[in-house]
C-alpha cells in the first residue's frame, strides 16, 4: 500500500467517526505509520491537519442538517460535539462566514469542504498508477 492508499484510508476512518461522533484517538492506525508520520503525510497530501479536516467535515455535516432538517440549532450544535449554541455559532461563522441562523433560512449559501479524495487528486490516468510517494524532510533546528 501505497502513501496515497494509507491517507486516504485516515480521510475514509475520519469520515466514518465524525458520522458516528467519535473522537480522533487512533485514527492513524490504519495507515499503518507512526502518528507523526501519518500526521506529516496528511498535512502534505490534504493541506490540512488532521484535526482541522475533521472540524471541517463536522461543520459540513452541520451545514447540511441545517439546511435539510428540523433539529434546532443547538441540538445540530450537540449532535457535531460542541458544549454550546455559542462555541458552534463561532466555529460555524468563523470558517464558514456566517451564522448558522442566515444558512438555515437560505439568506447566504455555503460550500463547505467536501470529502477529500486522493485517487483524484493525485492518479496518473495517462500512466495508470499513483505519482511518486511524497517526501517527508524534517529539518531540525
Amino acid at each position: 500500500m501505497n502513501a496515497y492508499e494509507s491517507i486516504q484510508r485516515v480521510v475514509d476512518e475520519i469520515e466514518a467517526r465524525t458520522e458516528a461522533g467519535l473522537g480522533l484517538d487512533g485514527v492513524c492506525e490504519v495507515s499503518g505509520f507512526s502518528v507523526t508520520h501519518c500526521y506529516r503525510l496528511f498535512h502534505s497530501l490534504c493541506g490540512r491537519s488532521v484535526k482541522e479536516y475533521a472540524r471541517l467535515r463536522l461543520l459540513a455535516k452541520s451545514a447540511s442538517l441545517l439546511i435539510g432538517s428540523s433539529l434546532s440549532i443547538a441540538n445540530i450544535a450537540a449532535e457535531c460535539g460542541y458544549e454550546s449554541q455559542e462555541a458552534f455559532t463561532r466555529a460555524f461563522k468563523s470558517e464558514l462566514g456566517a451564522t448558522p441562523g442566515k444558512v438555515r433560512s437560505g439568506e447566504v449559501k455555503v460550500f463547505p469542504l467536501g470529502k477529500i479524495n486522493l485517487f483524484e487528486k493525485y492518479y496518473d490516468k495517462v500512466a495508470n498508477t499513483f505519482y511518486p510517494d511524497p517526501k517527508i524532510k524534517v529539518i531540525k533546528s
